[in-house]
């Protein structure tokens, strides 16, 4: 399981910081979204999952379900409903948006579950 959570954070920072090469390179992101808030909240998220072993595990679950939340009202609905289409430097770099965090949502939920 730890290879997949892995691959979630690894995409999911990857998005934002190519995103922020992109307003380097173009002026504008690959989202409409904030990346550097984004790379924050992942880099804490992962130390929190890294660190599983030392946290209380009802605190750590309880962490767990906020960061799932958060995942998919920031990751998945902002992308679906929140932001405009246009908005996207192209339709690939909103459904990357979507299916990184909706892979997030999964992988992080049979985490709770195992």
């Amino acid at each position: 399981m730890g290879r997949f959570i892995q691959t979630y954070f690894a995409l999911a920072i990857g998005y934002n910081l190519a995103s922020l090469v992109r307003i380097d390179w173009r002026g504008k992101p690959l989202a409409p979204t904030e990346p550097v808030p984004a790379i924050a909240l992942l880099m804490t998220f992962y130390l929190t999952y890294a660190a599983q072993p030392l946290i209380d595990p009802v605190f750590w679950h309880a962490l767990m379900l906020i960061f799932i939340a958060l995942v998919g009202r920031f990751g998945v609905v902002a992308h679906l409903v929140g932001c405009n289409a246009q908005d996207y430097s192209s339709p690939l770099a909103r459904t990357a948006a979507v299916a990184i965090n909706a892979y997030g949502i999964a992988v992080l939920l049979m985490v709770l579950l195992v």
